[in-house]
């Protein structure tokens, strides 16, 4: 029997900042994606990877489960159908690599891009910043 690996596809991101009103219906804030190296979802980004992760960013979805019970967000889902997009990557994403300290006390390099919560239509969305 073939020994498989499983590939993490999906990456926990964290939104951080303030929430800037972009519009009627729309805030920014920017997002942390992953740094390279050996990324704590046990997967193992290389340089090349890198950049074909940020070439595919544009319109990726911001998705996750709200728990209405204890007012929450609880996961992403195992499948691409589980929970509801709150935002979206935009077009003009402005990336950059920008250093974060994290809880661990070790300061990493994130690949970083703006990101766009539906916080008029998804009251729960303006909770998103802060979050994985």
């Amino acid at each position: 029997m073939m020994n498989e690996e499983k590939i993490a596809l999906n990456f926990k991101v964290q939104v951080y900042g303030e929430l800037e009103k972009f519009s009627e219906t729309i805030s920014r804030s920017r997002c942390r994606i992953f740094y390279k190296g050996l990324n704590r979802n046990g997967t193992y980004i290389t340089e090349e990877f890198a950049e074909k992760l940020i070439s595919t960013i544009a319109y990726a979805p911001i998705k996750g489960i709200y728990e209405d019970d204890d007012a929450d967000f609880e996961d992403h889902g195992e499948k691409r159908s589980d929970g509801k997009a709150y935002g979206v990557v935009p077009a003009d994403y402005n990336f950059k690599w920008e250093e974060h300290l994290d809880d661990d006390g070790i300061k990493r390099i994130y690949a970083c891009v703006d990101v766009l919560l539906w916080t008029a239509i998804y009251e729960e969305a303006r909770e998103i910043p802060g979050k994985s």
